[in-house]
């Protein structure tokens, strides 16, 4: 299983980078990749995905991944998706939980402002209800 997240503004040039990470047998995550992107361009993820993986790591590396994770992010996730069918096609691609949920929520549902301040302890504490409630399904 890898991990694959790009992110925007958070190192010293402030530009976008793509990481890649895993996780050995005891839990320890690593990052084994990690990209300095021009823009998030679907050309630079395509060139990454399809272009630096098969050459950086093989084709018998690639066989042995099964399971690929990420965000929401569709310029990555389809240019990730053409190069599974075309490179590693015993991987499958999910979401991650973390974006479905925490980023789901700020989009989808309401917040704390909407609540009565009387009423906000109790609303918090629905809220992690559901959260948790929405992590047992993963």
């Amino acid at each position: 299983m890898i991990k694959v997240d790009d992110t925007s503004h958070t190192n010293n040039e402030k530009g976008p980078h793509l990481t890649f990470t895993a996780q050995t047998s005891s839990g320890k995550v690593f990052t084994w990749l990690r990209v300095f992107l021009p823009n998030k361009s679907a050309g630079c993820f395509r060139w990454i995905f399809s272009c630096v993986l098969p050459k950086l790591i093989g084709n018998e590396i690639l066989q042995n991944i099964r399971l690929v994770v990420t965000d929401g992010d569709s310029q990555e996730t389809s240019q990730l998706d053409a190069a599974i069918r075309s490179h590693f096609p015993r991987v499958v691609r999910v979401r991650c939980g973390w974006h479905l949920v925490e980023k789901g929520w700020q989009t989808y549902c309401p917040g704390e402002r909407s609540v009565s301040s009387a009423k906000k302890a109790d609303f918090k504490a629905l809220i992690q209800l559901v959260k948790s409630w929405l992590y047992s399904w993963m």
